[in-house]
């Protein structure tokens, strides 16, 4: 069985093992600090995709638009009445971009599975978001840097996932035993983040992230 020692984000040479449970290995890497599941471990799309049918969440569900809330309430002040966005992986019930609409804002929405129309590749956002989604991507490093391409001068990315902490906290961690969950950023992986795309970190909580594109 042989296990890349490359990194999906950075692309260095330079993981080792973190942790193992029943189910996979966890590897992190010594340059970017993200948490990676070598492919090996890696569901299939079908499989991928019956857990995320499981999912309930609904478009007008309080608790659901309440949680996606925390990231808007961060962006929306940020942002110009002119502004155009991006939802991406939305799934299958777009509350995000409903919240944003709401607010008079115009959207595009995408994800692999219920949206999968890519005509956002030929635009250009001012603010692109992204919830729980980054953890599921199996080159994020690739996906980050498209998403931020699209973005028009001093635009926002604007990415909510969980967030390692440390070794202890995350061998308990319930968000490592969803299987389709497969990368783990931490503040430290964001901050290597805000350094190799030239931007500026406008926000950094424990979950919410908001990077902003310089002035071109």
């Amino acid at each position: 069985m042989t296990i890349s020692t490359n990194c999906i984000l950075c692309k260095h040479n330079s993981l080792h093992l973190f942790h193992q449970d029943k189910n996979r290995k966890y590897y992190r890497c010594d340059h970017c600090k993200l948490v990676q599941v070598p492919k090996i471990y890696h569901l299939s799309l079908e499989e991928e995709k019956k857990r995320y049918d499981l999912h309930e969440n609904n478009i007008d569900d309080p608790l659901y638009r309440n949680f996606l809330s925390k990231l808007s309430s961060q962006l929306l002040p940020l942002l110009p009445q002119s502004a155009v966005g991006f939802d991406f992986g939305c799934g299958p019930s777009p509350a995000l971009a409903d919240i944003f609409n709401r607010a008079g804002f115009e959207m595009d929405i995408f994800d692999a599975f219920y949206y999968p129309d890519k005509l956002y590749l030929t635009k250009k956002y001012s603010f692109i978001t992204s919830t729980e989604v980054v953890e599921h991507l199996a080159n994020p490093g690739k996906e980050i840097e498209k998403l931020w391409d699209l973005l028009l001068p001093q635009g926002y990315l604007a990415i909510m996932t969980g967030m390692v902490i440390n070794k202890a906290r995350f061998e308990n961690w319930s968000y490592i035993r969803d299987l389709t969950h497969i990368c783990f950023f931490s503040l430290e992986t964001f901050n290597w983040l805000t350094h190799h795309l030239e931007a500026e970190l406008v926000l950094s909580t424990q979950n919410i992230v908001i990077l902003q594109k310089p002035d071109q």
